[in-house]
Protein backbone atom coordinates (compact mmCIF):
# COMPACT_ATOMS: atom_id res chain seq x y z
CA UNK A 1 0.00 0.00 0.00
CA UNK A 2 2.15 3.05 1.16
CA UNK A 3 5.91 2.86 0.86
CA UNK A 4 7.91 5.05 3.66
CA UNK A 5 9.18 7.56 0.85
CA UNK A 6 4.49 8.13 0.15
CA UNK A 7 4.74 6.15 -2.84
CA UNK A 8 1.97 3.30 -3.48
CA UNK A 9 3.22 0.02 -3.59
CA UNK A 10 2.76 -1.27 -7.13
CA UNK A 11 -0.95 -2.83 -7.95
CA UNK A 12 -2.15 -0.05 -5.94
CA UNK A 13 -3.77 3.24 -6.33
CA UNK A 14 -4.12 6.09 -4.61
CA UNK A 15 -7.18 8.32 -4.91
CA UNK A 16 -7.12 12.19 -4.30
CA UNK A 17 -10.28 13.87 -4.75
CA UNK A 18 -11.20 17.54 -4.62
CA UNK A 19 -15.01 18.57 -5.80
CA UNK A 20 -17.29 21.47 -4.55
CA UNK A 21 -20.85 20.83 -3.62
CA UNK A 22 -23.20 23.60 -2.04
CA UNK A 23 -19.94 26.09 -1.83
CA UNK A 24 -17.98 23.89 0.39
CA UNK A 25 -14.93 22.35 -0.73
CA UNK A 26 -14.97 18.42 0.07
CA UNK A 27 -11.43 16.31 -0.08
CA UNK A 28 -11.31 12.45 0.13
CA UNK A 29 -8.40 10.79 -0.06
CA UNK A 30 -8.38 6.34 -0.48
CA UNK A 31 -5.57 4.03 -1.35
CA UNK A 32 -7.43 0.68 -3.16
CA UNK A 33 -5.99 -1.94 -4.98
CA UNK A 34 -5.62 -0.86 -8.82
CA UNK A 35 -8.15 -3.57 -10.73
CA UNK A 36 -10.83 -2.76 -13.85
CA UNK A 37 -13.86 -2.30 -11.50
CA UNK A 38 -11.59 0.53 -9.89
CA UNK A 39 -11.18 1.60 -12.99
CA UNK A 40 -14.34 1.29 -14.75
CA UNK A 41 -16.02 3.34 -11.49
CA UNK A 42 -13.00 6.16 -12.27
CA UNK A 43 -14.17 6.74 -15.29
CA UNK A 44 -17.70 6.70 -14.19
CA UNK A 45 -16.93 9.72 -11.17
CA UNK A 46 -14.55 11.53 -13.78
CA UNK A 47 -17.40 12.01 -15.69
CA UNK A 48 -20.34 12.63 -13.45
CA UNK A 49 -18.22 14.75 -10.94
CA UNK A 50 -17.23 17.14 -13.99
CA UNK A 51 -20.86 18.93 -13.79
CA UNK A 52 -20.54 18.54 -9.67
CA UNK A 53 -19.23 22.33 -9.84
CA UNK A 54 -22.38 22.67 -10.35
CA UNK A 55 -24.15 25.97 -11.87
CA UNK A 56 -25.43 28.66 -9.60
CA UNK A 57 -29.57 29.07 -9.92
CA UNK A 58 -31.86 31.61 -10.44
CA UNK A 59 -35.45 32.62 -10.55
CA UNK A 60 -36.18 35.72 -12.81
CA UNK A 61 -39.37 38.07 -12.31
CA UNK A 62 -40.51 40.55 -14.67
CA UNK A 63 -38.22 38.48 -17.60
CA UNK A 64 -38.88 40.31 -20.23
CA UNK A 65 -36.23 38.89 -22.97
CA UNK A 66 -34.47 37.36 -20.18
CA UNK A 67 -31.89 40.00 -20.11
CA UNK A 68 -30.80 39.51 -16.40
CA UNK A 69 -30.40 35.76 -18.28
CA UNK A 70 -27.87 37.53 -20.31
CA UNK A 71 -26.35 38.77 -18.04
CA UNK A 72 -25.67 35.89 -15.53
CA UNK A 73 -24.12 33.99 -17.99
CA UNK A 74 -23.44 30.23 -18.69
CA UNK A 75 -22.64 29.49 -15.35
CA UNK A 76 -25.96 30.55 -13.90
CA UNK A 77 -29.04 28.14 -14.98
CA UNK A 78 -32.86 29.35 -14.77
CA UNK A 79 -35.20 27.23 -12.68
CA UNK A 80 -37.87 29.42 -12.84
CA UNK A 81 -38.82 32.60 -15.51
CA UNK A 82 -42.04 34.99 -15.36
CA UNK A 83 -43.06 37.80 -17.29
CA UNK A 84 -47.17 38.92 -17.55
CA UNK A 85 -46.79 40.01 -21.34
CA UNK A 86 -47.09 37.46 -23.91
CA UNK A 87 -45.06 39.42 -25.85
CA UNK A 88 -42.16 39.74 -23.95
CA UNK A 89 -42.31 35.98 -23.20
CA UNK A 90 -42.20 35.39 -26.74
CA UNK A 91 -39.32 37.25 -26.70
CA UNK A 92 -37.62 35.80 -23.49
CA UNK A 93 -38.58 32.07 -25.30
CA UNK A 94 -36.84 33.17 -28.73
CA UNK A 95 -33.32 33.95 -26.61
CA UNK A 96 -34.01 31.01 -23.93
CA UNK A 97 -36.58 28.52 -24.54
CA UNK A 98 -39.61 28.00 -22.69
CA UNK A 99 -38.57 24.88 -20.35
CA UNK A 100 -38.73 27.18 -17.01
CA UNK A 101 -41.07 30.10 -18.43
CA UNK A 102 -44.43 30.71 -16.64
CA UNK A 103 -46.74 33.62 -18.18
CA UNK A 104 -48.82 35.32 -15.93
CA UNK A 105 -49.04 37.52 -13.13
CA UNK A 106 -46.55 37.36 -10.64
CA UNK A 107 -49.33 37.88 -7.85
CA UNK A 108 -51.48 34.92 -9.23
CA UNK A 109 -48.06 32.62 -8.15
CA UNK A 110 -47.61 30.27 -5.51
CA UNK A 111 -44.38 29.26 -4.19
CA UNK A 112 -45.50 25.67 -4.75
CA UNK A 113 -44.66 26.67 -8.48
CA UNK A 114 -41.44 27.96 -8.33
CA UNK A 115 -39.01 24.51 -8.38
CA UNK A 116 -36.12 23.99 -5.81
CA UNK A 117 -34.47 26.68 -4.20
CA UNK A 118 -32.69 29.42 -6.18
CA UNK A 119 -29.30 30.68 -5.33
CA UNK A 120 -31.19 34.10 -6.29
CA UNK A 121 -34.31 35.56 -7.37
CA UNK A 122 -34.53 38.82 -9.75
CA UNK A 123 -36.93 40.90 -10.04
CA UNK A 124 -36.93 43.82 -12.55
CA UNK A 125 -40.21 44.80 -11.07
CA UNK A 126 -42.07 47.83 -14.09
CA UNK A 127 -40.49 50.94 -12.45
CA UNK A 128 -42.69 53.77 -14.74
CA UNK A 129 -44.40 54.92 -11.36
CA UNK A 130 -41.09 55.58 -9.67
CA UNK A 131 -39.83 57.59 -12.37
CA UNK A 132 -39.66 61.38 -13.04
CA UNK A 133 -41.52 60.52 -16.20
CA UNK A 134 -43.78 57.94 -14.80
CA UNK A 135 -47.16 59.49 -12.39
CA UNK A 136 -44.92 59.82 -9.08
CA UNK A 137 -47.03 57.19 -7.40
CA UNK A 138 -44.21 55.42 -6.32
CA UNK A 139 -44.35 51.52 -4.69
CA UNK A 140 -48.21 52.16 -4.14
CA UNK A 141 -48.91 52.79 -7.94
CA UNK A 142 -50.22 50.01 -10.22
CA UNK A 143 -47.09 49.06 -12.25
CA UNK A 144 -44.41 49.34 -9.52
CA UNK A 145 -46.72 48.05 -6.41
CA UNK A 146 -45.78 44.93 -8.33
CA UNK A 147 -43.03 44.26 -6.20
CA UNK A 148 -44.96 43.74 -3.54
CA UNK A 149 -46.12 40.47 -4.82
CA UNK A 150 -43.23 39.52 -5.34
CA UNK A 151 -41.99 40.23 -2.07
CA UNK A 152 -44.42 38.30 -0.81
CA UNK A 153 -43.68 34.99 -3.07
CA UNK A 154 -40.55 35.65 -1.61
CA UNK A 155 -41.77 35.75 2.10
CA UNK A 156 -43.84 32.74 1.29
CA UNK A 157 -40.80 30.55 -0.25
CA UNK A 158 -38.78 31.66 3.14
CA UNK A 159 -41.87 30.28 5.51
CA UNK A 160 -41.32 26.98 3.58
CA UNK A 161 -37.62 27.45 4.36
CA UNK A 162 -36.80 27.47 0.64
CA UNK A 163 -35.90 31.60 0.20
CA UNK A 164 -32.86 32.01 -2.46
CA UNK A 165 -29.90 32.95 -0.53
CA UNK A 166 -29.92 36.58 -2.67
CA UNK A 167 -32.55 38.70 -3.67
Amino acid sequence: MILPDGSVLPGWVKLNITFEFNAKSVYCSRIAPWTAGVASTLGRIAGSWRGLKMKKTFYEFFAGGGMAHAGLGQDWECLFANDFSEKKAASYAANWGSDSLHVGDVALLESSQLPSQADLAWASFPCQDLSLAGNGAGLIGARSGTFWAFMKLMGDLNVHGRKPRMI
